[in-house]
Order: structure tokens, then C-alpha cells, then sequence
């Protein structure tokens, strides 16, 4: 009984962590478009500020702090959009 909770949770944990791998690298390749294009002071300050919570998101992630991981990566693309929007 134990053995199958473990491989639930271990289940549960991979699917997290591939959720959370793919909005950053989502965010991260619509930072690389945006920065192609020519981006006013306030939109270059930003991308960097997306930039560091995708950062402070893989450090998260690392540490296995999912929660953290996926609600940093959630601002850094919360960030790009308003970026994208003007």
C-alpha cells in the first residue's frame, strides 16, 4: 500500500515539474521574441524583472519547491504579457 502511494506521489511530483518546465520555457521563448523588437525602458525593466522570477523559479524548482517554482513562473509570464500587450 505504501509502495503505491509513493508512485503516485512520485507521479503526481513529475507531472508538476514537467507543468512548471513548460510554462518556463514557454515564458522564456516569448521573452526572446520580445527582445528582438525594440522595447521601450519600462519594457526592457520587464523582461528583466521576468527574467529573474524565471530564475528565482528554476532555483525553486530545484530545491523541489513546486508551489514557489510554478507561482514565480506564473509572474514572469504575467510580466511578458502585459510586455507583449503594448
Amino acid at each position: 500500500l505504501v509502495r503505491g502511494a509513493d508512485n503516485d506521489e512520485a507521479r503526481q511530483q513529475a507531472a508538476q515539474r514537467q507543468q512548471i518546465t513548460n510554462l518556463q520555457e514557454q515564458v522564456r521563448a516569448r521573452l526572446t521574441r520580445l527582445e528582438r523588437s525594440s522595447l521601450s525602458a519600462e519594457e526592457r525593466r520587464m523582461a528583466e524583472d521576468a527574467r529573474t522570477f524565471l530564475s528565482q523559479s528554476d532555483r525553486a524548482l530545484a530545491g523541489n519547491d513546486f508551489q514557489r517554482a510554478m507561482n514565480l513562473a506564473r509572474k514572469a509570464s504575467m510580466l511578458v504579457a502585459v510586455v507583449e500587450q503594448q
